[in-house]
C-alpha cells in the first residue's frame, strides 16, 4: 500500500510556466505543459482520490495537461480507463510509464487515444502536484 501522502497529487500551480497560470497563449501549452505528477498504487482503494485529482487538476490547468505516471508502480484498469477516458475530453498526455502501467495501458488502450511518451514534453513545465 501506498502512503496516503503519495496516492494522488494535489494540484497546484508552480515553477516556470509561459504566461500566467490563468492563462493560454497560443502554443504556449505545446512549449510548456502543465504537469501532474501521481505516485503508489492507483486501485479500488484510491480511485476517490485520483478522480479529485484529476477534477483539480482540469480546473487549474490550461492547455496541454502532462500525466507523469513515472512513479506509479500500479495501476488496475479502471483507474488506466479513467485516464484513457480523460483524453477524449482534454489534451492529455501520459508520460513515464513503465512495467506493469504500461502493459495495463497498452492492453487497455492499443489505439494510443490516450497519446504516451516517454519523457515529459518540456522540462519547463509547470507541476500541478
Amino acid at each position: 500500500m501506498t502512503d496516503p501522502a503519495h496516492r494522488a497529487a494535489k494540484p497546484r500551480p508552480q515553477r516556470h510556466q509561459v504566461g500566467s497560470a490563468g492563462h493560454s497563449h497560443p502554443g504556449a501549452d505545446l512549449i510548456s505543459p502543465w504537469v501532474l505528477e501521481l505516485a503508489g498504487e492507483y486501485d479500488i482503494s484510491t480511485r476517490d482520490d485520483l478522480n479529485a485529482a484529476l477534477d483539480r487538476a482540469f480546473a487549474d490547468a490550461h492547455g496541454l495537461l502532462a500525466i507523469d505516471l513515472t512513479n506509479v508502480t500500479f495501476m488496475d484498469a479502471h483507474c488506466t480507463g479513467m485516464l484513457i477516458s480523460a483524453a477524449a475530453h482534454r489534451r492529455v498526455v501520459a508520460v513515464g510509464a513503465t512495467g506493469m502501467v504500461a502493459r495495463v495501458m497498452d492492453v487497455l488502450d492499443p489505439g494510443q487515444h490516450l497519446p504516451r511518451r516517454s519523457t515529459r514534453p518540456d522540462h519547463r513545465a509547470t507541476r500541478l502536484g
